[in-house]
């Protein structure tokens, strides 16, 4: 079985927490996404929990781009699922506004270690506005995924050959995409210069026994799938 990325559900949710989700049926480990705004001068979190499916919930890696009060968070949920929703409870920050998250079914990864890399980054609002982060080399250049979010101020085009997955705008955006093969330089550009944007990337291990792309009957131990948040 390849890796395969789904949204299960995505909103924007006011207040300044904790966040619920709607009610999401995973079918394997989950990858959650949140853009997160503070208003009129306000700071981020310094950290978030989450609980909720089932699984056993940690944090990946957050950036803030203070110019912007806006700032991104990756979480992992890992475990076998069950149906429910997912509580978000920041802890630190003031005058948190809105959260927008992505719930992301992630099946076919390598269960034993999710996650092998992440690098997050900035950048000032311009016209155009863009946003590109650099990984390590990926595990495997032609079976990775590239999976991408933004926290930012409008919505987003997905990079050259990119999917986009969501493209979630109230008054902090959420852009998700993904590609297949991956890079190991994702980026999107926003449609309009609002904001600068914050985000992360992910490298995300595929479980062995994954078929090479392109052929038949061939066999990688040791494939990879790229995520980027």
């Amino acid at each position: 079985m390849a890796v395969n990325l789904t949204v299960l559900d995505s909103a924007a949710v006011s207040g300044a927490g904790p966040w619920v989700t709607n009610v999401v049926a995973a079918s394997g480990e989950i990858v959650l996404p949140l853009a997160i705004t503070e208003f009129g001068g306000g700071t981020a979190p310094a950290s978030l929990a989450a609980s909720g499916c089932g699984l056993s919930w940690s944090a990946v890696n957050n950036v803030d781009n203070a110019t912007s009060l806006t700032s991104a968070w990756t979480l992992k949920g890992v475990g076998t699922p069950t149906s429910g929703t997912i509580t978000i409870t920041p802890t630190g920050g003031s005058s948190l506004k809105e959260a927008n998250y992505g719930v992301i079914d992630s099946v076919g990864h390598d269960t034993s270690g999710m996650v092998v890399q992440s690098v997050v980054g900035t950048a000032a609002s311009a016209n155009p506005q863009t946003l590109a982060l650099t990984l390590a080399a990926l595990g495997d250049a032609a079976n990775n995924v590239a999976f991408m979010a933004t926290a930012g101020g409008s919505t987003a085009a997905p990079g050259a050959g990119y999917t986009e997955l969501s493209d979630l705008m109230s008054n902090v955006s959420l852009h998700t995409q993904w590609k297949l093969p991956g890079t190991t330089t994702p980026s999107c550009t926003g449609d309009s210069a609002f904001f600068g944007q914050a985000g992360i990337a992910i490298e995300i291990k595929a479980a062995a026994g994954v078929p090479q792309a392109g052929t038949l009957g061939d066999y990688d131990s040791d494939l990879r799938v790229v995520g980027w948040f």
